[in-house]
């Protein structure tokens, strides 16, 4: 199941023991796990929500390394546990206005920042060459 990843590879990625992966899904903590037979599988998608105290998403996780798809790095505009509006860059709770603050910054930078992307791909090719 592509995306998909069982307790004993969850924890080969992250740490934590294989029963601590299985006992978070047993108990619902990965909204779309699903069991076959035995085995529990774990989307990607639900392991980058652990540590957000959201109550609603406003937009589908944008993952930051989809180059990488075992990163499971994102962002995602939603609305915090306390009712608050902002965004999460993995468990990183940002309110709106910080949010803004850094979209402005970012922003500012673009130009720098896509020519340091494009050094950091051309740099990726030669070494696998």
């Amino acid at each position: 199941m592509d995306g998909y990843f069982t307790p004993s590879q969850l924890a080969q990625m992250f740490g934590g023991g294989e029963s601590t992966w299985r006992l978070k899904a047993q108990k619902g903590e990965f909204a779309h796990a699903v069991k076959r037979g035995n085995t529990w599988f774990i989307p990607i998608s639900d392991v980058n929500q652990i540590g957000r105290g959201y109550d609603k998403e406003f937009t589908e996780p944008q993952y930051l390394s989809p180059e990488y798809p075992n990163d499971p790095s994102s962002i995602v505009i939603a609305q915090n546990d306390d009712g608050r509006y902002g965004a999460y860059i993995n468990e990183h709770w940002f309110g709106a206005a910080q949010s803004l603050v850094i979209l402005e910054y970012l922003q500012s930078h673009r130009d720098w920042l896509v020519e340091k992307a494009q050094e950091n791909e051309l740099q990726s090719k030669n070494h696998q060459s």
